[in-house]
């Protein structure tokens, strides 16, 4: 099977590593036991990730205090937008494409993407680099 099954539903691959970021914030959470993972319902995504909900509901509901999901949804919007994106010239059809769509699509409009560098030199071969920038040959 192509893609990660998540809630029943299969998600890209490609379009999994560009979002997949946003996920780093959770796991803290989880690895230090304060808050479960049978807890983090889609609300609870919802809200960190799109701002959605009603936060003192969903805390109620899944027993997460107030303030924990205050302070998870505090670092994911210390990360976001991700600013910027940076990639070689393999990423031009692929990554960067599909980093704008799947963001886009999933995001509100102040996550979104706010720049993209591609860097030519991850695939200028290293005698090139030697001598362009001085340094002698190899």
């Amino acid at each position: 099977m192509l893609g990660t099954e998540w809630r029943g539903r299969i998600v890209e691959p490609i379009s999994d590593s560009v979002i997949h970021p946003a996920y780093y914030i959770v796991p803290r959470f989880i690895n230090k036991r304060i808050v479960k993972p049978e807890q983090l319902s889609d609300k609870v995504f919802d809200y960190i990730f799109l701002g959605k909900g009603d936060p003192e509901k969903i805390s109620r509901e899944t027993g997460i205090p107030r303030d924990i999901l205050d302070q998870i949804k505090e670092e994911f919007e210390f990360l976001y937008p991700a600013d910027p994106n940076c990639g070689g010239k393999e990423h031009q059809t692929t990554h960067f494409p599909v980093y704008i769509m799947a963001n886009i699509t999933i995001s509100p409009k102040k996550y979104w993407p706010q720049e993209i560098i591609y860097i030519k030199a991850v695939h200028t071969p290293l005698r090139n680099l030697v001598e362009h920038f001085g340094f002698g040959e190899l």
